[in-house]
């Protein structure tokens, strides 16, 4: 039986601030762990993240973060 994607991603913000030029960015995620037997457990997590130099960072940052945040929960 083939599993789900384990997360699915939403970028809800990528700013720059226009006196320094450093990105932030906040994201979230839908986070779906699948046992074997089939039973799951779905959350939604946050992250944000702010001063990076390039958007990819601040993307990267923030999406790893809210997958952290929903596992957690």
């Amino acid at each position: 039986m083939p599993f789900p994607p384990p997360h699915v991603f939403v970028c809800l913000q990528i700013e720059q601030d226009p006196a320094s030029g450093l990105y932030s960015c906040s994201c979230s995620a839908i986070v779906r762990v699948t046992l074997k037997d089939g039973c799951y457990r779905e959350n939604v997590g946050t992250g944000f993240t702010e001063g990076h130099q390039t958007k990819q960072a601040a993307l990267e940052f923030a999406k790893k973060k809210a997958v952290t945040d929903g596992l957690k929960r």
